[in-house]
């Protein structure tokens, strides 16, 4: 059995795709681990691209890497597919415009032998096509393994289900744990319901990905459609606070990111009139606790709603962060 399998779905990326690939294949990728590309019936000329790669590499890289192809189903649907055809112990996700830094694998690895989590997190940082980074998130915890109670209020408060930034043990991806085809900000939907079921969560401060800022990304344009999932995602969450009562923070916090995106797109009025349904919902919700919220931005947002967003943009507008 392979220890991990790399899940690299492929739509409308020949810009990045080669410098994708060889970030993964630049480093001590060996036998034990699997690469697996879903053509999600790309249309330029990505395959292409990757097909050559692959076709220059050592026979071992070779072997371990496999090209799955099937109609264009979404980003959803490319990763369930990558998912179903997995044979590693653990699963990793890289979308196929970000790189991985040369020491992931080499990282990893003896953490995924010897101690063996169900979920290793570790940190990342952004860039953009003109060679600009900056930081992304911050440390959440020390390095070391910690159950699932000692920290899930601080994960939930980060509020950060980035696929990508984990590798995640197989088995946990059974019953409903599929992303949602057809839905927008589908790790919303899938990772915070990953870790209910995981009980033993290694933290890792070491960066190990490059996450690609692409300001005409598809969950970075203010669409109805990215309102309409991004609000489903939060309804979705409301409706497990009765299984898990901390959630509630991250249920502010993908709600403030919600209504924020509203008030951008649709104005002052319909972002009021979106917060005022919502929080009905939260009010009334089975495990709703307010407690369990310890980020400040996100706190302030409970108890001032549309006003603080409003202050938070202005601020934005004039260069200073809240």
């Amino acid at each position: 059995m392979y220890i991990i399998s790399l899940i690299i779905p492929i739509y409308k990326v020949e810009k990045y795709i080669e410098s994708c690939l060889h970030s993964v294949f630049n480093q001590s990728c060996n036998e034990n681990i699997e690469v697996i590309l879903v053509d999600d019936g790309s249309p330029d000329t990505s395959i292409s691209i990757a097909q050559s790669y692959i076709d220059s590499l050592s026979l071992v890289h070779k072997k371990n890497t496999r090209i799955i192809q099937q109609e264009n189903k979404g980003l959803s649907g490319a990763r369930n597919t990558g998912i179903k055809h997995a044979q590693g112990k653990y699963l990793a996700f890289l979308d196929s415009d970000d790189i991985l830094n040369a020491n992931f694998f080499s990282k990893i690895i003896p953490i995924l032998d010897n101690i063996e989590p169900e979920i290793l997190e570790f940190r990342a940082e952004r860039f953009d096509d003109q060679g600009n980074v900056t930081p992304f998130l911050s440390s959440l915890a020390v390095d070391g393994l910690y159950t699932k109670d000692e920290i899930w209020q601080s994960l939930c408060n980060q509020s950060a289900w980035f696929a990508w930034l984990r590798v995640y043990n197989r088995k946990l991806f059974v019953n409903e744990n599929f992303f949602p085809e057809g839905k927008n900000f589908e790790d919303a939907y899938t990772i915070p319901y990953i870790f209910l079921s995981a009980k033993k969560i290694f933290i890792l401060n070491d960066i190990l990905i490059k996450y690609r800022f692409n300001p005409l990304g598809i969950t970075a344009t203010k669409s109805e459609k990215n309102l309409t999932d991004l609000g489903d995602s939060v309804y979705k969450m409301v409706s497990k606070l009765n299984i898990d009562s901390v959630l509630t923070a991250s249920v502010i916090s993908l709600s403030q990111s919600y209504i924020d995106d509203s008030l951008k797109s649709e104005g002052r009025l319909k972002a009021k009139q979106r917060w005022t349904v919502l929080k009905k919902h939260l009010l009334s919700a089975d495990g709703f606790t307010p407690s369990m919220i310890t980020n400040r931005g996100n706190k302030l947002f409970y108890i001032f709603g549309i006003p603080f967003l409003v202050f938070v943009n202005k601020l934005k507008k004039i260069g200073i962060k809240k």
